[in-house]
């Protein structure tokens, strides 16, 4: 997913600005939606600010869109995607080049899962590219066609769990994508250290063998897992099970949650 051309790539950035104090269950929107310049926009990368320790794993998106194109698909209606893929050390984030136009409305929405009283602060932008770019003259020396291009790059949410108690979570469903999919990076975000993962599975074949994996060896900054392309259709069950097989793994709050770096095909 990571573009072996990516230092001829962007050059520009595309803000969407900041949120302030985003509480537990109160997702904000980025305030700003479009950009002053058709863009390419290649990567968004995230960052936050957590008042306590750990609680940056509490950062998810509740959606990303592109006018009325989901850039976060989901398997089942509501569900959420770890913030975590697009932070500014992930070596997974989904190369996504799709063309935001002037008046394009992008609209990236985030929640906390965290624990009272905790807040998040977040900030974001895309890493962006204009066609025949010279580094003289900023990002208005030259425009992108006006049409519509939503890449190919994208995220797939596959859900969390937030609560005292919370020691397992089992996600299931099929992709919500008019197009097939192929699968790389899975993601999980825990605050737990120990958390395990027992269970992935396209339909019945099996992607772990032998027991279970640690939680972070599906994290943001460490490639161990993928999918390596695999093609999922859209009557393809994804399953991700996650959970501590009766180690003390459960935090005050035992957040967790999951998604895969994909691409449209």
């Amino acid at each position: 997913m990571i573009s072996p051309v990516s230092y001829f790539a962007g050059g520009f950035g595309y803000g969407l600005g900041g949120l302030n104090n985003i509480g537990i269950g109160a997702p904000q929107t980025f305030p700003n939606t479009s950009p002053g310049t058709p863009v390419r926009c290649h990567r968004l990368i995230t960052d936050c600010s957590p008042t306590t320790a750990g609680s940056e794993n509490d950062l998810v998106f509740n959606s990303f869109q592109l006018d009325d194109q989901d850039i976060m698909l989901t398997i089942g209606a509501g569900l959420q995607c770890p913030a975590s893929i697009t932070f500014p050390d992930s070596v997974i984030n989904p190369t996504l080049d799709f063309i935001a136009n002037r008046d394009s409305n992008v609209n990236v929405q985030m929640d906390n899962l965290g624990r009272v009283p905790d807040v998040i602060d977040a900030l974001a932008g895309f890493r962006a590219s204009v066609n025949g770019a010279s580094p003289n003259q900023g990002v208005e020396g030259s425009t992108l066609e006006g049409v519509q291009d939503v890449g190919t790059g994208r995220l797939l949410a596959l859900g969390s769990n937030a609560g005292v108690g919370v020691q397992n979570a089992t996600y299931s469903g099929t992709p919500l994508s008019a197009r097939d999919l192929a699968l790389f990076h899975l993601c999980v975000s825990s605050e737990s250290p120990v958390l395990q993962i027992l269970t992935v599975q396209l339909d019945d074949y099996d992607f772990i063998t032998g027991g279970t994996i640690p939680g972070d060896f599906c994290s943001h900054d460490n490639p161990a897992f993928s999918f390596r392309g695999a093609i999922a259709t859209k009557s393809t069950t994804i399953t991700v099970a996650l959970g501590g097989v009766g180690l003390p793994v459960v935090p005050a709050a035992g957040t967790m949650s999951a998604g895969i770096a994909c691409r449209a095909v």
